[in-house]
């Protein structure tokens, strides 16, 4: 696959505590991972390792939904009282990124895009690695290193691809060394 993601975000915000959600796809050292952070009753926040199919499957809804033309839209509908948001980041080993966000109005295809995302998600539901309570930085982070390796998955890797600061991830290596 010939410029693929190395991060993706997509974040959604609508009025029911259900429909309040962040997904991640993070690439980096030897595998790709997905991690979730629900807002709803059913559901916990978690971390699962992502298959080469599953990967394929998240690129083409990007290039199925166009993702590249979403770059640089900024928009906000203050015509609506109680309305969502959105806003996605796609990042690619080269540098390039896809940056859009959106109250009560989006580019089209990003709303699409992200709940295709959603439901790769929710079909992998069962390999999770749930944390109650989960937080990135101190839950997922430390899996995702340990995973992966310290030689192939360096500190300013984890930093940048997983956007904590240098401190954080260089506390969470020395955690796992103990």
């Amino acid at each position: 696959m010939k410029n693929t993601p190395n991060y993706i975000q997509f974040r959604y915000t609508g009025m029911m505590i259900g429909d309040i959600y962040t997904l991640y796809y993070v690439k980096g050292g030897k595998g790709a991972y997905l991690y979730k952070n629900f807002m709803m009753m059913e559901d916990t926040n978690g971390v699962c390792r992502v298959d080469e199919k599953t990967e394929k499957r998240l690129f083409a809804l990007l290039d199925q939904f166009n993702a590249p033309s979403w770059n640089g839209f900024y928009k906000n509908n203050k015509n609506v009282l109680d309305g969502y948001s959105a806003d996605i980041t796609v990042k690619y080993p080269s540098g390039e990124k896809i940056s859009a966000v959106g109250y009560n109005e989006s580019p089209e295809g990003m709303l699409s895009f992200g709940f295709e995302m959603k439901n790769i998600f929710f079909e992998k539901k069962e390999e999770f690695i749930t944390f109650e309570g989960m937080d990135f930085n101190k839950d997922a982070l430390p899996y995702i290193i340990k995973e992966n390796g310290k030689d192939d998955f360096t500190l300013e890797k984890a930093a940048r691809n997983l956007e904590c600061d240098e401190e954080t991830a260089k506390r969470v290596l020395e955690e796992l060394e103990k």
